[in-house]
């Protein structure tokens, strides 16, 4: 069985002095629903945890390959990808 490699934290903030409130959307290359956001929407500042969950990979991760995605944050005045 394959490893999930491990969570990545990381923090939403707003630069200016007031709140936002945000949600995350995900995509893959593959169109699998494989990442991991918690919580999925918020408002900042919070810290978010991306991961990986092995299960809804190709293969259940014994697939090899290169698998790509993107996590986008949307708040009322736009979005931000990572």
């Amino acid at each position: 069985a394959g490893t999930a490699p491990p969570t990545q934290q990381i923090q939403l903030r707003n630069v200016g002095a007031s709140a936002l409130s945000w949600s995350s959307s995900k995509t893959t290359s593959d169109n699998g629903d494989w990442i991991t956001v918690s919580p999925a929407s918020g408002t900042t500042p919070t810290n978010i945890a991306i991961g990986v969950n092995l299960a809804n990979l190709p293969g259940q991760g014994q697939t090899a390959g290169t698998f790509t995605g993107v996590v986008s944050f949307a708040h009322a005045s736009g979005t931000v990808s990572i």
